[in-house]
């Protein structure tokens, strides 16, 4: 009777932790996301949170959590999926680029996408990071601007003509 007890509640924790996606009506998520792109993928990484930190980013951390090395330690685990993506077409945003880097969590409770295949083409929609509070709560530096992010609740997925049309004349009823 323990053990099955004890099944039953880890399997009720391990739901508590997992990723939950609320799907909004495609015009909201248009108007919610800062860039929607079609890409080509052209390579993928697995890095921690802290080899794409700016060695600024980094001191500030230091000083900060100089007495919880733990949190430091914890972004140097390799939690990141770095996708290097040739653009192929853009239908939001302010890009000037042919190539980028984005990013997604590599753990299925962050929400992170797990559908890249290199070679293959997506449609992303991507927003600026926004890393937690605690870390970086009161640093005034406009923090994460230019690092792109998507999960698997954004509309994120393989390329397909038809809902690259149906995402063009979304935006354009939006004007």
């Amino acid at each position: 009777m323990r053990k099955i007890l004890f099944i039953i509640f880890v399997l009720s924790i391990s739901k508590s932790f997992a990723c939950t996606c609320y799907r909004t009506e495609l015009k909201k998520e248009l108007r919610r996301t800062s860039s929607i792109l079609h890409i080509k993928v052209l390579k993928i990484e697995y890095v921690s949170k802290g080899d794409i930190l700016t060695v600024e980013e980094h001191k500030y951390l230091e000083v900060k959590f100089e007495s919880e090395p733990q949190i430091l330690n914890a972004l140097e685990r390799k939690s990141v999926t770095k996708v290097e993506i040739e653009i192929i077409d853009s239908y939001k945003g302010d890009i000037d680029a042919t190539s980028l880097t984005i990013y997604t969590s590599m753990h299925g409770p962050s929400c992170g996408y797990f559908g890249f295949e290199e070679g293959k083409e997506f449609i992303v929609f991507l927003n600026p990071e926004r890393l937690s509070k605690r870390l970086f709560g009161d640093y005034n530096n406009g923090i994460n601007r230019n690092r792109l992010w998507t999960n698997r609740c954004s509309r994120t997925a393989e390329f397909d003509k038809t809902k690259a049309v149906e995402i063009r004349e979304g935006l354009k009823s939006l004007d």
